[in-house]
C-alpha cells in the first residue's frame, strides 16, 4: 500500500505543544478524517478518532478543526530513562507492549506513543509501565478510563 495515495496529514496545533502532522484517511462526510496514526505530542487524539478538519486552499495544508467522534482507544506515552528503544532493553519493552495487545510508534532514542484499543484494559498497560518504572503519561483525556 502506497500510504502517501491512501493517507493525508493532518495537522493540529496546541500552544504548548506547538505543530503535529498525523496520519490520517477519508471518512464518511465532507472534510472528516480517521486518525491513523498514534500522536506524540498532542493531546486527546487517539488512533480512529474521526476528526473535521479545514483545507487552506492557498497552502493544501489540512487542519484540525474540531472532533468528530471518539474511537474509545487510549493514547498512552512512555520514555524509558533506563534504556534506548533499539537496545536489547528497549526492543524487549516492545515486545511487552505489542504482547499486551498495543501498537506503538517509536521517536528514537527514548519516545513511545503507545495505543490501548479500546477493548483492552488501559490498567494492564498503566501497571505495566509503572511496575517497569518507566515513566508514562494518559495522552487522551477526553476518553473515558
Amino acid at each position: 500500500m502506497d500510504i502517501q495515495q491512501s493517507f493525508v496529514k493532518v495537522q493540529f496545533y496546541e500552544a504548548d505543544v506547538g505543530y503535529e502532522n498525523i496520519w490520517a484517511s477519508a471518512a464518511e462526510g465532507p472534510d472528516a478524517y480517521i486518525i491513523e496514526s498514534v500522536p506524540f505530542f498532542v493531546y486527546d487524539i487517539s488512533l480512529k478518532d474521526i476528526v473535521l478538519t479545514k483545507r487552506n486552499e492557498e497552502t493544501g495544508v489540512i487542519s484540525y478543526k474540531r472532533m468528530l467522534s471518539k474511537s474509545g482507544h487510549k493514547t498512552v506515552r512512555a520514555r524509558p530513562d533506563q534504556f534506548i528503544l533499539d537496545s536489547p532493553d528497549g526492543k524487549a519493552f516492545l515486545s511487552r507492549l505489542r504482547s499486551l495487545g498495543c501498537e506503538f510508534e517509536t521517536l528514537p532514542p527514548r519516545l513511545v506513543a503507545i495505543d490501548v484499543p479500546s477493548d483492552l484494559a488501559l490498567k494492564n498497560v498503566i501497571g505495566y509501565l509503572t511496575d517497569a518504572a518507566i515513566p508514562w503519561e494518559y495522552a487522551d483525556q477526553s476518553a473515558d478510563l
